[in-house]
């Protein structure tokens, strides 16, 4: 996929619903079902550049399983941006419900194939998705808006090797948020477990970045590595569109995954645990977080 800046914003203003409404109901993409009549249920609007295009809903159907809809006019919207939308709304119905699963009954193929990257599988006429069981042993704050994990801090319920995620887990979060920016989601658990068994000194020494780079390549991402060179490294950097950087701080060495939003200004993931929206250029990154000259990089270009 190509590097991405957000197109789509989810509001739950009663203006912007308002216009949402006039909106979706000139010309509905045949996408999801709607909602059903009296069902109580959680709405936004759909923004593209402050503009309302659509209505997102869901409801749960039983103490378990929470089923969404989305009424929006097909102009032509690019699968990325799609990608982002539906990472969105997957992760606001995880957050505000909690269910053990979501589901949909899209008619659009282009939406199918999304949903095959996001962990949904078919079953009859619908979409299913099972919400893993390590994503409820952590806070919801440990995730952004759509649900890239940026809080370390908070992830001690995890395990990782002979430790815990807190301690030494920040190689499989940034290969995690790798894979969702990629655009082929993969569970925590499979992150973590996967990345554990490749290392006999079960994580004493962190997260050894030859081996993260060869899991990486045979999952199937197309990825590249730069070493030891800060200039290398930067360089590289900015012809790339995402990727993890490994780099040494004041406390330690640390990996954190990011995307290119513009002309080098890159969107940083779990770099500072906590922080939602971390958009520097890459000189300001290694000034204000990095200590010494010596990095490596796993990217794609």
């Amino acid at each position: 996929m190509p590097s991405y800046s957000k197109k789509f914003v989810l509001s739950t203003q009663v203006s912007m619903l308002a216009r949402a409404a006039v909106t979706a109901g000139r010309s509905l993409w045949p996408a999801f079902s709607r909602c059903p009549i009296g069902q109580e249920s959680w709405s936004c609007a759909v923004l593209h550049e402050n503009r309302a295009v659509g209505i997102f809903r869901f409801w749960m159907e039983d103490t378990e399983t929470v089923r969404f809809s989305l009424q929006m006019p097909d102009d032509g919207w690019h699968k990325e941006d799609l990608y982002r939308l539906l990472l969105q709304m997957n992760a606001m119905i995880i957050r505000t419900c909690h269910p053990h699963r979501i589901y949909c009954t899209p008619a659009a193929r282009m939406i199918r194939e999304i949903l095959s990257h996001q962990l949904y599988y078919q079953k009859g006429r619908k979409w299913q998705r099972l919400v893993e069981p390590w994503r409820y042993r952590v806070e919801d704050n440990v995730f952004d808006e759509e649900g890239f994990i940026i809080h370390q801090g908070k992830m001690e319920e995890l395990g990782f090797g002979l430790f815990n995620t807190k301690e030494r887990g920040c190689g499989w979060i940034a290969a995690y948020n790798l894979f969702r920016l990629y655009g082929h989601e993969i569970t925590m658990q499979e992150a973590s477990k996967a990345l554990s068994m490749y290392d006999p000194t079960g994580k004493v020494f962190g997260q050894d970045v030859y081996t993260l780079y060869f899991w990486l390549k045979r999952r199937g991402l197309p990825v590249h590595l730069t070493v030891f060179s800060r200039r290398a490294v930067q360089e590289a950097m900015k012809k790339s569109r995402y990727g993890i950087l490994l780099y040494i701080h004041r406390h330690g060495s640390h990996y954190t995954a990011y995307e290119k939003v513009g002309d080098n200004r890159f969107h940083f993931f779990n770099a500072v645990y906590g922080r939602s929206r971390m958009v520097m250029s890459v000189e300001e990154f290694f000034t204000q977080h990095a200590a010494l000259p010596m990095n490596m990089l796993i990217y794609i270009e």
